[in-house]
């Protein structure tokens, strides 16, 4: 990837989207902290991951694993800057998909900023992401009442007429919960065959299984690694043998992005290298006949973040 041209080629939005405009009216777009996180935030319309996808494939083929796993951090990074808008109508359902990225990519401490504890179980959302999140909390915290609850859920979502591919992730999940590996096996293959018809939504690389890469690695966190042995690599166009062998192989890695930008854009360094926001809820009601539904409240979370922020540049 040819960085010096992506990074001349941000310097200068950069310049005109959040120098220049700040400067013009300060009043409507405030100050570099607010801006900067609004246009990281308010996806995908700055510094998207998606813009330098090519630095990821060039790692596969030189076989760079920490570089591919840069990039993963990264981009579950990016997802989870807030931003100010109303956000999805969903409660902490909604951060699925990050979460189990970051188990992809060793990041699966994010947890407990992503699905605080104190929140409990997810309920408001797509079913998909209700069912997926809640086994990765109730396992996360050992909670056996929650797990319980959770795989009740799951189980019901199996047997619904959601997505083949859906239904097969979260029997994966369950397969390892009941040791039952041989199925497992099957499914984990499955999930990556069926992921290459889907249309993805969150992810910069449609081609690879991120989502097969981040099941597997919770595999080896939810079993014995006796157990794990029995858990096969998907023989697949989608995933990625030696960066999963990589990751076996590096349970304690050092988790930074994948982009550095150069000194004019420092705060974008200053911003992955916070912590992920901890995610906050408040109540909804969508229509006045419908009940109150807990929902993400993105526009606190952005107000946390960007004073945290003004922090960070203080004590630099």
């Amino acid at each position: 990837m040819d960085k010096e041209k992506y990074f001349t080629e941000k310097l200068a939005e950069y310049q005109e989207y959040v120098v220049d405009i700040i400067k013009e009216s300060p009043e409507d777009f405030g100050d570099l902290e607010t801006r900067s996180v609004y246009l990281l935030g308010n996806h995908p319309l700055f510094l998207n991951p998606y813009e330098f996808k090519e630095g990821f494939y060039e790692a596969v083929q030189k076989r760079e694993w920490q570089s591919v796993n840069d990039y993963l951090y990264q981009e579950v990074c990016y997802w989870l800057v807030p931003s100010d808008h109303g956000g999805s109508g969903y409660d902490h359902c909604f951060n699925f998909y990050p979460s189990v990225e970051a188990f992809a990519c060793g990041a699966e401490h994010i947890l407990e900023n992503i699905y605080p504890y104190e929140l409990g179980l997810t309920e408001n959302g797509y079913d998909f992401y209700v069912a997926g999140s809640n086994l990765i909390i109730a396992k996360y915290y050992n909670d056996e009442e929650m797990l319980k609850q959770a795989m009740a859920t799951a189980d019901k979502f199996t047997k619904s007429r959601a997505s083949k591919w859906e239904r097969l992730a979260i029997q994966f999940l369950l397969d390892i919960l009941n040791k039952d590996f041989e199925a497992a096996n099957v499914d984990l293959l499955n999930v990556c065959k069926g992921y290459s018809r889907i249309q993805k939504a969150f992810q910069s690389i449609h081609d690879i299984c991120i989502p097969a890469h981040g099941l597997y690695c919770i595999a080896k966190s939810w079993i014995t690694k006796e157990e794990f042995t029995k858990i096969k690599m998907p023989v697949h166009k989608t995933f990625i043998q030696g960066y999963a062998q990589w990751r076996v192989d590096n349970p304690t890695l050092i988790l930074k992005p994948y982009m550095v930008y150069p000194k004019e854009m420092d705060i974008y360094n200053k911003i992955y290298a916070m912590p992920i926001a901890r995610t906050l809820l408040t109540q909804e009601r969508f229509t006045e006949r419908s009940k109150i539904r807990p929902v993400i409240d993105n526009r606190r979370m952005y107000k946390i973040f960007v004073d945290d922020l003004r922090n960070v540049l203080k004590a630099d």
